[in-house]
């Protein structure tokens, strides 16, 4: 063997060597961190996958109780709105029709209940009826009109007329829509004119 290629085969020996005990050596500290990390992450999302579904199905559950809650039988078991009164302010001042209404329930006891509101006004002074004012209130605007001080405990709307009644009567319809129960309950008051 010549010179040169022993120190060829030397070169080769130890470079293998090298790469065999580089192969062997334990990994670094850095890498055995991350390795514990990533370990810890994917076991805090295989836990919250698990609460996730869980608290799906609970929604789920209450979901379809919340269906049984409103059954008839079960409305009829608690105080909730069955008809309105329209109270006493109730009436035609110059071009305003002021409405006074109040929520009751079965026993005819004064309740204060969200809801919505339509109201119609006709005039019936001649032989064909023709409606002289139509209003909506929301939410919000019905729960502005509350009044529940004193002596009063009832919804008040004053609104203007978009064309103002002849001589004769005018029947007031008014229908309110129960948010809680979804119930649709009417009354009417024929108002007399006096111009």
């Amino acid at each position: 063997m010549t010179r040169k290629s022993h120190r060829i085969c030397v070169h080769l020996c130890s470079s293998a060597i090298v790469l065999a005990s580089l192969s062997c050596k334990s990994p670094s500290k850095a890498n055995v961190e991350l390795r514990r990390q990533n370990e810890a992450l994917l076991d805090e999302i295989e836990s919250l996958k698990r609460k996730s579904a869980a608290d799906s199905a609970t929604i789920a559950a209450l979901e379809s109780q919340r269906s049984d809650t409103f059954s008839k039988e079960h409305l009829d078991r608690l105080y909730t709105v069955s008809g309105i009164q329209l109270g006493r302010l109730t009436g035609i001042t110059g071009d305003q029709l002021r409405i006074q209404v109040t929520p009751t329930d079965t026993d005819g006891q004064q309740l204060k209940a969200a809801g919505t509101f339509h109201v119609t006004a006709t005039d019936n002074s001649s032989s064909e009826p023709r409606t002289i004012g139509e209003w909506n209130f929301d939410l919000a605007q019905s729960r502005a009109a509350w009044l529940g001080q004193a002596f009063q405990y009832a919804y008040v709307f004053t609104v203007p007329f978009k064309e103002h009644p002849t001589n004769g009567k005018v029947e007031l319809k008014v229908t309110f829509h129960d948010e809680l129960t979804g119930r649709e309950v009417s009354a009417t008051r024929e108002i007399k004119i006096n111009n």
